[in-house]
This record gives C-alpha cells, structure tokens and sequence, in this order.
C-alpha cells in the first residue's frame, strides 16, 4: 500500500483524536476511518446501540462496551490480535479501489501492533498529548483500560501538545507534521 498516504493519531479518551482527524481531512483532503469503525458498524447492526451513541454521544456505556468487544472478546482471542488493523486495511482497499482514495487519517490508535501496521505501510503516527483529557464520566476501568494505556511508553517520533489554551497552535502544529509528511514521505514512521 505505498502509493497510500497514512497518518494515525494516538492519544487518550477526550484528548482531541476525532478533533484533529477531522483538521486533517478539512484541511489536506485526508478521508477518515478508524480502527473501531469496524466494531462500531457491528454493533450497531446488531442493534446493540445506535448510529448517534457510537459516533457522535459515546455515552460511559457505549465506550465500556466497545473496549470489551474490541479487546476482551476479540482482539484477545487467539490469533486475532490483528483483527481490527485486518478489517481496517481491507476497508482502506476498498476505498481506494472503488473510490481512489489515496489519503487517510485513522483517528484511533491505540495498540502497537496498530502503530506497527501504520509504519510498515509508510505511515506516520502522531501522539496528541493533552491537558483536557476529560475522565469524569468515565469509570477508572475505562481510564485504566488497555485500550487506553498500552501505548502510554510508547516512544512516538511525532508529539503534539494539544490543550485548550493553544488550540489553534496545537492544529498548526499537527498540519506542518502532515505538510512534511506529504513533501517527504515516511520511513519507518519517521518524517525526515
């Protein structure tokens, strides 16, 4: 997938993802998707929750029980640790064959194998580092999640402080990183 342009932004729950993918997309032309679209589509399929609570309100119930889904009963199944980078590069060939897609910005990286996935397709990942990361309706099982955490060592090439003061600042930042990445291309997750 070289001739695809990928940019993945990770950071914790109320930290700006969605905010910054959808900067990228207005502002490059990036089309969005994430890990969890996937997830989301299948649940609510199954009626399980509604169009609105998975992507727009993401009610405490409505993230609980994408975590557990996501993770608990399938990503720690056996061999199906890439299930979601699978379903989610099979999503950006059928965009891109159907629609020629070339640019995409995943607004949802949140394991290493995801980080790994962005990279050896000559991707760049941003961590969004922030001072609003909002946990009050949140339960500490969620804050403290897997999802949530297991990229918190994770040593990122690419940070951004994103917080309320600087906003502004924050998506210049960010749009630079995509600019240099745009002019220069990636290796190994790094922008030269």
């Amino acid at each position: 997938m070289a001739e695809l342009a990928i940019i993945g932004l990770a950071a914790k729950i109320a930290a700006g993802k969605d905010h910054m993918s959808s900067i990228i997309s207005s502002r490059r032309g990036f089309f969005q998707i994430s890990f969890a679209d996937h997830l989301k589509i299948s649940l609510i399929a199954s009626e399980e929750m509604s169009w609105e609570e998975a992507f727009i309100t993401k009610p405490q119930w409505v993230r609980e029980r994408l975590q557990q889904v996501g993770t608990e009963e399938m990503r720690d199944l056996p061999g199906m640790e890439d299930f979601w980078v699978n379903a989610l590069e099979s999503w950006i060939q059928i965009f891109h064959h159907r629609h020629r897609i070339t640019k995409f910005v995943i607004g949802d990286v949140r394991f290493i194998n995801e980080v790994e996935w962005i990279h050896e397709n000559e991707g760049v990942v941003i961590r969004l580092d922030s001072d609003r990361e909002s946990t009050e309706e949140l339960t500490p099982e969620q804050t403290t999640h897997r999802s949530e955490v297991s990229l918190d060592s994770y040593n990122f090439h690419h940070r951004v402080l994103n917080n309320e003061a600087d906003a502004e600042e924050s998506e210049i930042a960010v749009i630079e990183l995509v600019d240099m990445y745009l002019r220069s291309g990636a290796h190994d997750g790094q922008i030269f």
